[in-house]
C-alpha cells in the first residue's frame, strides 16, 4: 500500500489527542502528507439544548474563529515539523470528511472512536461507523 495523503478528522477531544501520535508515526513511515479536518457543528442543530436561547444567541463567527485557532494549535502541538493542511468549517462532520477525502484524494483516513460499544453507537450513531460504511477510502481506527 502506498500512502501519500492521510486525512485526520479531529474533534479536539482526548481521543484526537491520543490518535495524533499514531497519525504522525504513519505519516513518517510513508512520508505522507497530513490533512486535518474539523467540523464545527451548527448550534441551531443542537437538539435538546438545556438553554435554547443561549444556542440561538451563539456568536457563530466567533465560534468558528475560536475552533480554527484551536485546530491550528492542535496541529502545531502534534505536527510542528510538518506542513499540515487544515480545514475547519461549519458543516456536517460526515459530509465534510467525505468532501475533503475526495478533494485531496486521501489514501487513508485515520480517526479514533470514542469506544462507546455497539449498542450505544446503534442508538446514538457513530461518525466512525458512517465513515467506514459510506466512504471508499481505507480507514484506520482504534479506541483510545
Amino acid at each position: 500500500m502506498n500512502i501519500q495523503k492521510i486525512l485526520f478528522p479531529v474533534d479536539l477531544t482526548e481521543f484526537s489527542e491520543s490518535a495524533a501520535k499514531h497519525v504522525g508515526a504513519m505519516a513518517a513511515l510513508f512520508n505522507a502528507k497530513i490533512a486535518i479536518v474539523h467540523a464545527v457543528e451548527d448550534p441551531l442543530k443542537w437538539y435538546g439544548s438545556p438553554n435554547p436561547i443561549k444556542t440561538v444567541e451563539t456568536d457563530l463567527p466567533k465560534a468558528l474563529e475560536h475552533d480554527e485557532k484551536a485546530v491550528r494549535a492542535f496541529a502545531q502541538s502534534h505536527f510542528a515539523n510538518r506542513n499540515v493542511a487544515i480545514t475547519s468549517e461549519l458543516a456536517d462532520p460526515l459530509e465534510l470528511i467525505e468532501r475533503t477525502a475526495n478533494a485531496i484524494k486521501a489514501d487513508l483516513i485515520m480517526m479514533p472512536t470514542h469506544g462507546r460499544g455497539r449498542f450505544r453507537a446503534a442508538l446514538l450513531g457513530s461518525l466512525t461507523a458512517e465513515v467506514l460504511h459510506d466512504l471508499a477510502v481505507p480507514v484506520w481506527t482504534a479506541v483510545h
